[in-house]
């Protein structure tokens, strides 16, 4: 299941669930994290195994502040860039630096702050279900450039360490076998993160 409107792409190769289409949030120009993570702990928890991809820390960057979900106060959002909640986020980014409209430093703030809401949300809901007894995994499809090596965002193709090294946590894991570093590169290499 994605919260990615470019996972249409992938519908028919497994059983997706298109959240993006059922809970998009048009005030924040994206997919709330919990609305992934309560689908997918229901299909856990009936047995299906289960791969849940949130938008965050992808633009437009958002955060927890109380109660509520907002975009980055001063962050990366459309609203603070002037851009359309139209166009797509591989547009907004590069935008913002090349038209002076953000800055490096603001950038890395709104990412981290973004960030820290992906991880806590995430943390949550696999905190959760490994306290019920699942095996949870948590990782992320890719890092993120702000300024390295002149560049910003995810560049298509481009292989460097800030955009292929993602963490790797399993909570749960007393009931998992070991793997070993081989089968894990393998899994890595048939996803295309590694060569």
């Amino acid at each position: 299941m994605s919260a990615n409107p470019a996972s249409r792409a992938f519908d028919n190769a497994v059983d997706h669930k298109a959240v993006y289409e059922s809970d998009w949030d048009d005030d924040l120009g994206t997919v709330r994290p919990e609305a992934v993570y309560s689908i997918a702990s229901e299909r856990v928890r009936s047995g299906e195994r289960t791969v849940a991809h949130t938008m965050q820390p992808h633009y437009p960057h958002i955060c927890r502040i109380g109660g509520d979900v907002v975009p980055v106060p001063g962050g990366l959002n459309p609203t603070t860039l002037g851009a359309s909640q139209d166009e797509t986020p591989a547009q907004n980014i590069p935008y913002a630096f090349f038209t002076g409209s953000t800055d490096v430093r603001r950038a890395r703030q709104s990412y981290r702050a973004c960030t820290k809401f992906a991880w806590e949300s995430a943390l949550e809901t696999g905190g959760t279900l490994a306290a019920e007894g699942y095996t949870v995994a948590i990782t992320a499809d890719h890092g993120e450039l702000l300024g390295e090596w002149g560049l910003v965002g995810h560049p298509w193709r481009v292989r460097i360490r800030p955009l292929v090294e993602v963490p790797w946590i399993v909570l749960g894991t007393e009931n998992r076998q070991s793997e070993t570093a081989d089968s894990v590169e393998e899994k890595l290499e048939a996803l295309g993160y590694v060569e």
